[in-house]
């Protein structure tokens, strides 16, 4: 495929992610409605506006991984932020909104005509691309714009490797364009070398670099829960029905004085909260906990971007989702910065190289079961030395992989 076949079926497409978008709207989420609007008809404005760097992040994940870096940057320099998702446009805002060199907008769709529309009003002299956003219209249109071109963070699993390779001379016409790609392991190198890549640099993860969590902000909960007279576990980023998994296991439930669930995607929070109400137990949300007064319940269900960092921290044990379904598993790492022993699942393709090498460091524990997990518990429950360890080895972990925002920066800023 060529980069005017790309154009073709992207033009195709275009009815078919109407139809997707409005099922969205009637059936999850009313922003998808304003979502369509923007991405085919952004607005443009009359006087172009000037960057020093345009940031790229589809959704949450990749903004909390750039947060660092922009923080940086935003000083002294006019930054354009783009996300694809309206979680992520939600998590841009609270990160960025108020700060008068940051400019948030969505990126319409990776049409030709309407890219290169807007990247006319709205010109950067260096386009961030982070983790594994290759846009091919977005990339195209920003190299003839004289724009320099970075993918930071870049990962690529194999299961990404494989659809990437099936497009490879589209893929490798585009890879080229970009001036510099900074991998997070030589797993992800190798893969994109295969796929005809040119000046790659290993900086490691950016989204793993981050400083010890620190439960603050979080007093109202603290003083209701106490991690050394309860056992308190935080499920965090479950996808999918992977809630359904542990609520529909009595042992787990049983087990636990008190369960703090964190969906990946808060649209879920509904389908969670009939579940628990199903199973004839109490809930409370998150964002409610300040006016509660009665006793805490079993289930705490978070509804709050930017707060599952310091749920971890409250907690005796975590559990990571997206990895007993096959999405590849999500940030592991912010649990274990928190000190908290953490398990995951088996799909972990997303990061396989860092779940290795925490698991060799003894901070980190891969269950394939909700038996497995429970066989954890109540070991680890009962025997604190093991948890201490967990704990100790994390810390450990985490000063090995640090650097890489540093390393990013020095390349960026050229």
């Amino acid at each position: 495929m060529n980069y005017f076949f790309y154009q073709l079926i992207i033009l195709i497409s275009i009815p078919f992610l109407l139809i997707y978008y409005l099922a969205k709207t009637i059936f999850f989420d009313k922003n998808y409605l304003h979502l369509i609007v923007f991405k085919l008809f952004p607005k443009l404005k009359i006087n172009p506006l000037l960057f020093d760097y345009h940031f790229h992040a589809v959704s949450v994940g990749e903004i909390y991984a750039s947060t660092d870096l922009i923080n940086h940057l935003k000083v002294n320099n006019k930054i354009l932020i783009t996300t694809t998702t309206p979680s992520g446009q939600d998590q841009a805002k609270i990160k960025f909104d108020n700060h008068e060199n940051v400019i948030i907008k969505y990126l319409p769709y990776d049409f030709h005509f309407i890219i290169d529309s807007f990247l006319k009003v709205n010109t950067s002299k260096k386009l961030v691309l982070v983790e594994t956003e290759i846009w091919p219209s977005l990339i195209y249109c920003a190299k003839k714009n004289n724009t320099k071109i970075f993918l930071i963070n870049a990962r690529l699993s194999k299961k990404s490797f494989q659809k990437y390779f099936f497009f490879q001379k589209l893929t490798k016409q585009i890879l080229i364009k970009i001036d510099h790609i900074l991998c997070q392991s030589n797993d992800d190198q190798k893969r994109f070398i295969c796929l005809g890549a040119n000046n790659i640099q290993i900086t490691g993860s950016i989204k793993f670099d981050k400083k010890l969590y620190k439960a603050d902000g979080i007093s109202h909960i603290t003083n209701k829960l106490n991690k050394k007279k309860s056992l308190i576990v935080t499920l965090g980023s479950l996808r999918g029905n992977e809630f359904k998994l542990f609520l529909e296991n009595n042992l787990f439930v049983e087990s636990a004085d008190h369960i703090i669930i964190a969906p990946r995607h808060l649209n879920n929070i509904n389908r969670i909260i009939k579940k628990i109400k199903k199973i004839n137990f109490d809930y409370i949300l998150l964002s409610s906990f300040n006016t509660y007064n009665a006793d805490c319940p079993k289930f705490i269900i978070c509804d709050m971007f930017g707060t599952l960092p310091m749920l971890y921290r409250i907690s005796n044990i975590s559990f990571i989702g997206g990895s007993f379904v096959n999405k590849g598993g999500q940030n592991f790492v912010e649990s274990i910065y928190s000190k908290c022993p953490t398990f995951i699942g088996p799909s972990i393709f997303n990061f396989q190289y860092f779940s290795e090498l925490a698991q060799s460091f003894g901070c980190l524990k891969i269950v394939n079961n909700i038996s497995e997990f429970n066989h954890y518990l109540t070991l680890l429950s009962e025997d604190k030395m093991s948890l201490n360890k967990m704990k100790t080895n994390g810390m450990k972990f985490a000063k090995e992989i640090k650097g890489a925002i540093k390393k990013t920066l020095n390349i960026i800023n050229r």
